[in-house]
Order: structure tokens, then C-alpha cells, then sequence
């Protein structure tokens, strides 16, 4: 019973502590060692943030972290989930990351296998479609003279997968941050542009995004919005 309890727990993740307009969830997957949590923390420390970061650590290989963001004069509220995605991991990985708004696919550029991995992590989103936005990084680009995997296959394979939310391949340090923020800001564009003026619920929810406590009426008046309700929940997400 007290394991029962214990997943319970880490699913709902209860939102009390801020006033935001929308949330989402963006999932970074690729092969242990390629370097995501670099990658990630190089994003952080870059990042337009309104609230420092709270680190969660769900499981051997699953851990994300919680930012508020402002833009476009909006305050998001983004969850980031880094996710160990070894082959025989795919079924918990697709469990994990259900719901997400946004993907990261990251592989290492001196590691054939790691791409070939990325090219299957690729296929198992591709049901999410085009409304769920994905960027594709070839990591460890400060080692030019041991890369494995060209810029022209990883083009290659963003191409393959354009109509399901694809949208660009960067090369990025862990090291130094190169092409880091450039990859997540128009991942973050992407996201937000699929975000309507008007947002309908259910629309945004296929989205993988969701009103805060704060958001607009038919209108354009912002509200609080206390007794809005999605899945008959109000403060309470349950991502997974």
C-alpha cells in the first residue's frame, strides 16, 4: 500500500504556489551519456526565469525541474523532464512523457548508436502530431574530430518527420552552451504560437498545454480563474 501511495504522489503535482496563465511540459530524451542534463542546465542559466528552479528526482534516470517563464507578456509555468531513454526503456519513457507540449530529442555527434536510438525515440512520438513541437540536437559539438553522425543525416531525419511537429536540428556544448539557447527558444516560440488568443481548454489540453490560474475571456479580460475546471481538477495537474 505504502508503494501505491508513494506513485500517487509523484503523478498529481498540485500548483498552488503561483499565479500563471498556462502549463506545459517539455521532455528531453536521448541515450544515457549524451549529455541532456548539460544541455539542460546550460537552458536554465540563460533563461528569461521569474522564479527559481525546483529539482525533482522521480526515478533512476528521471528527473525534472519546474520554471516560470515570462513571455509575450504571459507567465508560463514549464515543467522539464530529463529522461534517461535506453531501448529497453521505451515503454516507461512513452508513459512519462505522455501529454508533453514539447520534445527535445538530444544525441551525442561522436556516437553512432546514440543517433540510432534518437531515430527510434523520433518514431515513437511521431503519433503526437504536428501540434506537438519537437527540436532535434546533435550534441558535443566541440569535438568536430571524433563526430560520427553528420549534420546532413540529422537534417535528414527532421525532414522524415516535418508533418508530425519536427521543426529544426541544432548542434549544441555541453561545455561551453553553444546553440543552446537558440534551440530551446524556438522550441519555446513553437509553443506558444499554438497557443490562440482565445484559448479553448480541450483545444489546448490536445496541445499539451493548460490554463493557470490566470487566463482570458472571450473578451480579452484576464480573470482568476478559481473554479475553472479541466478533468475536474482545478489546482492539480497530473501529467502522467
Amino acid at each position: 500500500m505504502a508503494s501505491r501511495q508513494k506513485r500517487t504522489d509523484r503523478r498529481t503535482m498540485s500548483y498552488d504556489d503561483g499565479r500563471y496563465h498556462y502549463s506545459f511540459k517539455i521532455a528531453l530524451l536521448g541515450p544515457n551519456g549524451v549529455g541532456k542534463t548539460d544541455v539542460l542546465t546550460h537552458h536554465l542559466q540563460t533563461e528569461d526565469i521569474s522564479a527559481p528552479a525546483t529539482i525533482h528526482n522521480i526515478d533512476c534516470g528521471i528527473s525534472y525541474v519546474v520554471k516560470d517563464v515570462s513571455a509575450l507578456g504571459r507567465l508560463y509555468r514549464v515543467q522539464y523532464w530529463d529522461v534517461q531513454s535506453a531501448e529497453h526503456y521505451m515503454t516507461q519513457v512513452a508513459r512519462v512523457c505522455r501529454g508533453a507540449a514539447g520534445y527535445v530529442f538530444v544525441f551525442d555527434i561522436t556516437d553512432r548508436k546514440s543517433f540510432d536510438i534518437t531515430k527510434k525515440l523520433a518514431q515513437l512520438f511521431e503519433h503526437t502530431g504536428p501540434v506537438v513541437k519537437k527540436v532535434l540536437i546533435g550534441n558535443k559539438c566541440d569535438l568536430e574530430n571524433q563526430r560520427e553522425v553528420s549534420k546532413a543525416e540529422a537534417e535528414d531525419l527532421v525532414s522524415q518527420y516535418k508533418s508530425s511537429g519536427m521543426v529544426q536540428y541544432f548542434e549544441t556544448s555541453g561545455v561551453s552552451g553553444q546553440g543552446v539557447y537558440e534551440a530551446f527558444t524556438l522550441l519555446h516560440t513553437e509553443i506558444f504560437g499554438t497557443i490562440p488568443k482565445h484559448p479553448d481548454p480541450e483545444l489546448l489540453l490536445q496541445r499539451g498545454v493548460r490554463l493557470g490560474k490566470r487566463w482570458y475571456g472571450a473578451g480579452g479580460e484576464e480573470f482568476e480563474a478559481h473554479n475553472f475546471k479541466v478533468d475536474d481538477t482545478t489546482t492539480k495537474v497530473d501529467w502522467m
